[in-house]
């Protein structure tokens, strides 16, 4: 195996980590999505903090693969521009690689959309129900130490 083939192959293997790692963010993302829905506060926590650490995994091994493209001459390349300099090199598989991670990309940034838009909705809802129960107000005693009922936005009557 030549000098330039060699780190065009430790790229291929890098990439499968990268989808792997990715893979497993996405797995994760659906796991954060039942919690979000069932309202599993500790779970929300647990799994984001895995999210977290899934997540800087990957950027420790994007680094990795940053490097690899500097060293086999792709600095700011894709990893299209990989693929061909494989295919001279004698190395097959970049090509199915490169599509699985760009569709295991796009089911992450789907997730993540999809738990952001549960997040704002949960957000919403709290507000407003915050709103309603802020518009109730309580009774007061008058001077007399009769109560008096102030009016407000009440979505209960107390007179019932």
């Amino acid at each position: 195996m030549s000098d330039r083939a060699r780190p065009i192959e430790l790229l291929l293997f890098l990439l499968l980590r990268e989808e792997e790692a990715l893979l497993h963010l996405v797995q994760l993302a659906g796991r954060e999505q039942a919690a979000l829905i069932s309202s599993d506060y500790a779970l929300i926590e647990s799994v984001s903090l895995e999210m977290a650490d899934a997540a800087k995994a990957l950027e420790g091994l994007e680094r990795e693969r940053e490097t690899l493209m500097e060293a086999i001459g792709c600095g700011r390349g894709s990893v299209t521009d990989v693929s061909e300099l494989a295919i001279q090199a004698g190395i097959a598989g970049f090509e199915p690689v490169r599509v699985r991670l760009l569709h295991a990309a796009s089911e992450l940034r789907d997730a993540q959309e999809r738990n952001a838009r549960l997040l704002l909705s949960a957000a919403k809802m709290r507000e407003r129900w915050l709103s309603l129960l802020a518009g109730m107000a309580s009774s007061t005693y008058g001077s007399e130490g009769r109560q008096e009922l102030h009016q407000s936005r009440r979505f209960v009557s107390k007179s019932a």
